[in-house]
């Protein structure tokens, strides 16, 4: 008795793996098929491929070079995006430079700085090593008092500029002035010595 308990247990063992082997095949076979079927589809979609029109807006985003992305372009374009939301004035505060000219005249060099807007007392202007250090202060308040409400809102904005002096100017003899909302620095031309020979 005992051996046919053994030899039933047995069979039923080797019953139940066959089975579980076999619905193993059916599954792999399954997915086999589906893996087929989907390349198949695959394979046609890239025969029938069609070409999508777009707009003109669109294909600025969409060129030849889409896949060669830059990221040192778009934080350029990033910069410049940002650059012209401060430049237009981003809500009614002002962090500009002031204006500045450079030109040369017959003795030397003018340089011209528009400090409208700035704190005057707060703009500094030095000669260092063959440049013109400028640096300054902005501070802008607004006030509106009624009824209803109070409003009162204080920006401040700082800058420093420094413009490069040609070889040839003598920073010795620079000459600044201050007069109404503008700056007005000369720096004459050293005076070139004539070797005889």
């Amino acid at each position: 008795m005992k051996n046919t308990n053994q030899i039933i247990l047995s069979l039923f063992l080797f019953l139940f793996l066959f089975s579980v082997s076999a619905s193993a095949q059916d599954d792999m076979e399954s997915l086999r098929q589906q893996i087929r079927a989907l390349q198949e589809r695959v394979d046609e979609l890239e025969q029938n491929q069609v070409s999508v029109e777009t707009t003109p807006e669109a294909q600025e985003f969409i060129d030849e070079d889409f896949f060669d992305w830059d990221p040192f372009i778009n934080m350029q374009r990033m910069h410049e995006h940002m650059q012209s939301m401060f430049d237009s004035g981003f809500g009614q505060m002002d962090f500009s430079e002031p204006k500045l000219a450079m030109r040369e005249t017959d003795k030397g060099y003018e340089v011209t700085i528009d400090i409208v807007g700035f704190d005057k007392d707060k703009i500094n202007v030095k000669v260092h090593n063959q440049a013109i250090v400028i640096s300054g202060e902005r501070t802008e308040k607004q006030e509106n008092k009624n009824p209803n409400a109070y409003f009162h809102s204080q920006s401040f904005g700082s800058f420093l500029k420094t413009l490069p002096i040609p070889v040839d100017a003598d920073i010795k003899k620079v000459n600044i002035k201050k007069k109404d909302d503008q700056i007005t620095i000369q720096i004459p031309r050293k005076k070139v010595k004539n070797k005889k020979m």
